[in-house]
């Protein structure tokens, strides 16, 4: 069974060792939420690290406070990161925090369904 944690604005659980971050509908990631989506994320990771599926399908906005604090305190625990981005706008959330690359391997999709060719493909490096 998957550990959950659930907001107004995001869902966030543990299953089968990946770390999954789905949004609410129209919602702008600011400081704030940034901060609490990792401190989430910490509790559910208890020290571990593990890839983690982002699904950027329902971000209205992110603010730029919180794009620094995410490209930086915000990738500890992360071994991967699979972007689920399937509108030009999500695109552009996940290119401004390709801006500054991680020292990790970050696939994107266009869609939820191509979520286990991923995880597949992230096994095999």
């Amino acid at each position: 069974m998957a550990e959950k944690i659930l907001s107004e604005k995001v869902r966030i659980w543990l299953e089968k060792d990946v770390i999954y971050v789905v949004f609410c509908e129209f919602v702008t990631i600011d400081y704030i939420l940034a901060s609490q989506i990792v401190s989430y994320r910490m509790i559910l990771q208890n020290g571990q690290t593990y890839p983690m599926i982002c699904d950027l399908s329902s971000v209205k906005g992110i603010t730029l406070k919180a794009r620094r604090f995410l490209r930086r305190e915000g990738l500890y625990g992360i071994s991967a990161m699979i972007f689920i981005a399937p509108s030009p706008l999500a695109l552009v959330y996940y290119l401004q925090f390709m801006y500054e690359p991680p020292p990790f391997t970050v696939i994107l999709l266009r869609s939820f369904q191509e979520v286990r060719s991923a995880l597949y493909q992230l096994n095999q490096l």
